[in-house]
């Protein structure tokens, strides 16, 4: 950005459009801004006190449990595996100045989701949105989609392998509604604990 003014107007521009698809900030094929994951993220800060890293987090979950019980992937935007767990390019970008403080937007009460995505939602801000931002790295750390997307070329981690691990543990923890998906965060909590002598 800040050298922008070295290369022609039309460069910079295919240069930024690249750069926006790789950081997973733009669709490549479709070329659209995510506009659902900005709004889930404005309603997930209204809701609880969040870090840029839980953040993220809470968004690959949701991300995951709508998967499977709406049948959908709410986000168009690419899910990353970095270094500390799953990271959606375009948020990360969005609240970098934030580091690991919470995140202070201006409040936007009237944010509207779909009936449908709002309650995996909230179920993930109640059932995951409780632990610490630490605490869920490590259960993503633990997760096949993660694994796989950090130990492969692009790093991408693909809607197919969160959906297809979000059926497994439905299946594995006898999950039947959002409202269930208890289950599996205490349960992973609990193997978090015991690694971690707490």
């Amino acid at each position: 950005q800040s050298n922008k003014n070295k290369i022609s107007n039309i460069a910079y521009k295919k240069s930024l459009s690249k750069v926006e698809v790789l950081l997973g900030i733009k669709d490549q094929n479709t070329k659209l801004e995510d506009k659902e994951i900005e709004n889930v993220s404005k309603y997930i800060e209204n809701k609880i006190d969040v870090s840029p890293k839980l953040l993220q987090k809470l968004l690959y979950y949701v991300q995951m449990f709508a998967a499977i019980f709406n049948d959908t992937t709410p986000f168009s935007s690419k899910c990353s595996a970095w270094n500390h767990g799953p990271v959606f390019g375009k948020i990360y970008y969005q609240y970098k100045e934030y580091g690991y403080h919470l995140i202070q937007e201006s409040e936007d009460e009237n944010i509207e989701l779909d009936p449908e995505l709002k309650e995996v939602v909230d179920a993930v801000i109640k059932y995951f949105g409780i632990y610490g931002a630490n605490t869920l790295e490590y259960f993503t750390h633990q997760e096949d989609p993660w694994i796989k997307a950090i130990n492969s070329e692009n790093k991408i981690i693909e809607k197919s392998d969160i959906k297809e691990y979000g059926e497994k543990i439905i299946k594995e923890y006898n999950i039947n509604s959002p409202k269930e998906i208890y289950k599996y965060s205490e349960a992973m909590f609990d193997k978090f604990k015991k690694e971690n002598y707490i």
